[in-house]
C-alpha cells in the first residue's frame, strides 16, 4: 500500500520489498469459496474501485463491504 497508508482509497502499487506491514497481507477464504485480501497495516481490503471493469484499473483499499469488487480468486497454473 502506498506510503503506508492507513487510509480508504489508499493506492495498491507495486514495490520492491522493505519489510514493511504495509506490504503484508491476510488471505481469508469467504463463504463462496473466493478471498478476500486484507493489508496487515491498515485492516482494509485490496479492491477495485467501483466494480470497474476497465483494464488498468489502479487498485486501492477500503473497508470490508461484502462487494464481488473485494474477492478474488487464485487460479494455479
Amino acid at each position: 500500500v502506498y506510503q503506508k497508508s492507513t487510509s480508504m482509497g489508499g493506492v495498491i502499487d507495486q514495490y520492491s520489498s522493505n519489510s514493511g506491514s504495509n506490504q503484508e497481507f491476510i488471505l481469508t477464504q469467504t463463504s463462496n469459496g473466493y478471498y478476500r485480501i486484507v493489508n496487515s497495516n491498515s485492516g482494509y481490503a485490496v479492491e477495485v474501485p467501483g466494480y470497474s471493469t476497465s483494464s488498468g484499473t489502479q487498485l486501492d483499499q477500503w473497508g470490508l463491504n461484502g462487494g464481488s469488487n473485494q474477492e478474488w480468486n487464485f487460479i494455479a497454473q
